[in-house]
């Protein structure tokens, strides 16, 4: 089973919320939390890399587990 089939079949929805958005020339950065078939919140941060027909040509990406908010080192959290 790939990845996809196995999100699109979890008994949990992949919820993907997006924080932050920009653009420039051919490069997108996104930034959000992520929450893969109910397996804990994520912070992410994306960047694409689009060709000239528009076709997403590269993909980077980090990931971190947002931890309890008592676990914190500031009151910003990850944003």
């Amino acid at each position: 089973m790939s990845s996809v089939e196995y999100l699109a079949s979890a008994p949990v929805p992949t919820t993907v919320k997006n924080i932050r958005a920009f653009e420039d020339g051919d490069k997108v950065f996104l930034h959000g939390i992520y929450n893969f078939a109910g397996a804990g919140e994520q912070v992410a941060f994306d960047i694409l890399r689009f060709d000239e027909d528009g076709n997403i040509a590269e993909h980077w990406d980090v990931m971190a587990t947002i931890p309890s908010k008592r676990d914190w080192k500031n009151d910003n959290g990850k944003f």
